[in-house]
């Protein structure tokens, strides 16, 4: 099983530099940056209140944070690995399909990287509590526990970002992140 699932890695691996015009992503203030139910004001009183520049920069803020945090358990889910993969034999089965999500998730850390920088890196960073528990957890927490964690993670994710490519009023910038990633995960 696992050697299939590292040749399906290999043949399915998307260019990654043909599929975004990163060049040419419009960031007008006129678009909506994710879906107008994920915003997290959505369902209160105080939404009505906003303006509909507000929303739609609420909307981009968010997007920005949720990038942020998601890239951010993506690290983590780097670290968890490379401390396996140093206790496995070279070439291996194991070692070579960690090498391959290995490869996948520099690569989305790489796209949510250029995805911030055009959205002007606005977004908090983690505390570095949240860090320091973060990597406790990678280092520490059952293999089990640790990857149901991190499934629980890109499944959330994964419906967040399909409410956003399949919605055509949130930015292109945004559809085409999260259209790549459904792909790659998938």
């Amino acid at each position: 099983m696992i050697k299939k699932l590292i040749n399906l890695s290999r043949q399915k691996e998307i260019d990654y530099h043909s599929f975004f015009d990163w060049e040419n992503y419009n960031l007008h203030e006129d678009q909506r940056f994710m879906d107008e139910t994920l915003i997290s004001l959505y369902w209160l009183p105080i939404y009505d209140t906003l303006s509909e520049k507000q929303k739609k920069e609420l909307s981009k803020l968010e997007v920005a944070q949720i990038i942020y945090c998601y890239a951010q358990s993506e690290t983590i889910m780097c670290q968890f690995m490379w401390n396996h993969l140093v206790e496995l034999p070279f070439a291996s089965d194991n070692f070579t399909f960690l090498i391959r999500e290995q490869i996948e998730e520099y690569r989305h850390q790489d796209m949510f990287i250029r995805a911030l920088d055009l959205l002007w890196h606005t977004y908090l960073p983690i505390t570095w509590f949240l860090r320091w528990q973060a990597k406790l957890s990678a280092k520490f927490l059952s293999a089990k526990r640790f990857f149901l964690l991190q499934i629980i993670v890109e499944l959330i994710s994964d419906d967040f970002g399909k409410m956003c490519y399949e919605n055509s009023s949130v930015n292109k910038l945004v559809q085409d992140v999260s259209k790549f990633h459904h792909i790659e995960e998938s």
